[in-house]
């Protein structure tokens, strides 16, 4: 009885509460199903619901998933981001900084020091730290950068990893930042810098890529500041923020270099083509003697930060409709082209993604649909797309054309094939967004991978000349026919150009001068001339460099060879 009683009682328990379980199970269920239905995707464009609902790869799906939750959280609704606690994050990628050999990047290892023989991280640093200031300051920006950096930044230490883009992207993804910022300094060629570091115009010894010694008549003398931008922000923000700084530092009397006035879309590094949002500051060339005065300056470098800074602010007021110049964020009054801002950076982003996937047929489609929402105040930023889309059209027909090759004689159908693949391999660039499509084209024509690696490599390689040991010594005379490299500077007459080249005696340096005169009107220039024996001038042609070799060249100037030159017991250290 006592057990009949116990599961009775059990029973009428299990009774009533079966009805609330079921009950409990299906709102759970309803609530679970509500949750699915509302995902984010179901809150974006038509266009970009199609582009989900066409892609059947799972692997894919997700990434295009990330791509658009990570930009609407980021750049949608920066103001009641703000509102909540949450700051702009601005990632300062580190410019350059220490190779594991302990040498500085931007320094001897890459050839690119400055006029007192620093690195570009000397100057970098100094300009970094004033921009980190202003940053700091702001109650709604958070800085983020790698520990060793941040160290330099906050003056408590000098030295710091170099890091490839590759990296700084990864990071500053991490950090969900709103964009990359770094400070850099600009350079020119080892050819057009005297002794390696100094870019001023005239005949120099300079060197060459390969690091050996040349004589080369440099023309120009580069300066000024230039912005490179990220030409992948279909949004604007990057373009329209290097013109305005462009304008703001124009104002202060500091000048942009010619390239483009100082605003300059770059497609080059991986930096720019894995990040939304990405500058780099480019604010004068430390090969450059009256530039680098400057540079070493903190004012100087106060007043291109204010620059950069303000900017900033008030680019991210006119675009995304928030003003953070004080203690609390204003949000602005928003246009439907303001939203159309950040759809188009999530077109863009899925456009790049499939490019580096080289899934032609959606990566083209996807710029379609870019190309005709681009309304007028977007279509300017939609020339990169435009050109790459052009591009990828001519070297796919040619890789089909390749394939379609017909021929019975099977040597000459590979003959065909092959000559398509290279035009489509030689047709693009090795900018990072066709790497999967220059990988494919090596493939079909059979181009080891490493070859198209070093190439296209994004990241911050140190440049390590071939021969950079490699210098001509010879000062033994030359045979008297030997061809002569004659310099003629400005306002310098071809007697004294002759003396000072070949060092002759009066007579031959009379005749000589004769028969330059008879062959050809000189101007100042590098010039390679050719002789008979009756010192009758045969050939001349004008260069603009040549290499110091004494075996192919006389010149007592700079290789102490001059048949001419009368024999000397001094001897030139």
């Amino acid at each position: 009885e006592q057990r009949y009683f116990m599961f009775s009682f059990i029973f009428k328990w299990v009774k009533l509460i079966t009805p609330v379980f079921f009950l409990i199970f299906f709102y759970s269920g309803l609530i679970a199903a509500g949750q699915e239905t509302s995902s984010p995707i179901d809150k974006q464009s038509k266009e970009i619901k199609d582009i989900f609902q066409n892609e059947r790869s799972v692997e894919k799906s997700r990434a295009l998933m990330d791509i658009i939750n990570t930009i609407d959280d980021t750049y949608s609704d920066i103001y009641g981001s703000l509102k909540k606690g949450k700051k702009i994050v601005i990632f300062i990628d580190p410019a350059h900084g220490k190779l594991k050999n302990g040498q500085w990047q931007g320094g001897a290892a890459t050839r690119r020091q400055s006029c007192t023989n620093k690195p570009e991280e000397y100057y970098s640093i100094i300009i970094a730290r004033e921009m980190y200031k202003k940053l700091k300051a702001n109650p709604h920006i958070e800085v983020k950068t790698t520990p060793d950096f941040l160290d330099v930044l906050e003056e408590r230490g000098e030295i710091y990893n170099d890091i490839p883009f590759t990296k700084t992207t990864e990071l500053a993804a991490k950090a969900e930042a709103f964009m990359i910022i770094t400070e850099h300094l600009n350079n020119v060629s080892v050819m057009d810098k005297a002794d390696g570091i100094l870019n001023i115009p005239g005949i120099h010894i300079t060197r060459s890529l390969g690091g050996q010694k040349m004589l080369r008549d440099v023309g120009s003398q580069y300066r000024g500041f230039l912005t490179l931008y990220n030409m992948f922000d279909a949004g604007g923000f990057s373009k329209e923020y290097a013109q305005r700084l462009r304008d703001s530092l124009v104002s202060k009397g500091i000048k942009p270099n010619n390239w483009e006035q100082g605003v300059v879309g770059d497609d080059r590094f991986t930096y720019f083509l894995d990040y939304p949002i990405s500058i780099i500051y480019e604010s004068g060339f430390i090969s450059n003697p009256e530039e680098e005065k400057l540079l070493a300056s903190k004012e100087y470098a106060v007043k291109l930060t204010d620059s950069q800074y303000t900017a900033l602010l008030s680019t991210i007021k006119d675009v995304f409709k928030v003003d953070i110049s004080s203690k609390t964020p204003k949000q602005l009054g928003k246009k439907p082209e303001d939203d159309l801002r950040v759809e188009m950076m999530k077109l863009a982003r899925i456009a790049v993604y499939y490019l580096k996937c080289a899934d032609t047929q959606k990566a083209l489609a996807t710029i379609d649909i870019m190309e005709k929402k681009s309304g007028k105040e977007l279509k300017p930023h939609m020339s990169c797309f435009a050109g790459i889309k052009n591009k990828i059209e001519q070297t796919e027909k040619l890789y089909s054309l390749a394939a379609s090759t017909k021929n019975k004689n099977k040597k000459k159908k590979q003959q065909t094939a092959g000559r398509y693949y290279k035009q489509a391999y030689d047709l693009l660039s090795y900018s990072p967004v066709y790497k999967a499509y220059k990988d494919k084209y090596s493939r079909a024509l059979g181009i080891r991978k490493s070859d198209t690696l070093i190439a296209s490599s994004g990241g911050k390689t140190a440049y390590k000349p071939s021969n950079e040991n490699k210098t001509f010594f010879y000062s033994n005379k030359a045979p008297k026919l030997r061809t002569i490299l004659l310099p003629i500077e400005d306002g310098q007459s071809i007697e004294t150009a002759i003396e000072a080249a070949l060092a002759p005696d009066t007579e031959t340096l009379t005749k000589l001068s004769d028969s330059f005169r008879k062959a050809k009107e000189f101007g100042r220039g590098i010039y390679l001339i050719s002789i008979n024996n009756k010192l009758k001038v045969t050939k001349v042609q004008k260069v603009s460099g040549v290499l110091l070799d004494p075996w192919k060249y006389q010149n007592q100037q700079y290789l102490k060879n001059s048949y001419f030159a009368p024999p000397s017991r001094d001897k030139s250290l």
